[in-house]
């Protein structure tokens, strides 16, 4: 598992962005997209969820935000996608 990928923003929208490092462009799922933007250089922690229906990486701007998103999706009946919205909040 990847911890984090220092890059830079190649690609913006509502919930995602294209990292682009060393070469190569990772799609991230992100909250609060008011904190980015296109040509930043960034280090972005990580989260990857891999199972039988989906691949997702999800990145975080701290690695206390990545920590509280663990923390969440640790408590029964709350995923990726509800944790990430309690993140989108200005928690």
């Amino acid at each position: 598992m990847t911890l984090y990928k220092i890059g830079e923003i190649v690609y913006k929208n509502n919930n995602n962005i294209i990292l682009e490092s060393k070469g190569e462009g990772n799609l991230v799922t992100i909250c609060d997209n008011s904190r980015y933007s296109k040509g930043e250089k960034l280090k972005l922690y990580l989260y990857e969820v891999k199972n039988d229906y989906i691949q997702q990486t999800y990145g975080f701007k701290t690695f206390k935000e990545r920590l509280l998103f663990t923390d969440l999706i640790s408590i029964d009946k709350i995923g990726p996608k509800t944790a990430m919205l309690i993140l989108d909040q200005n928690w």
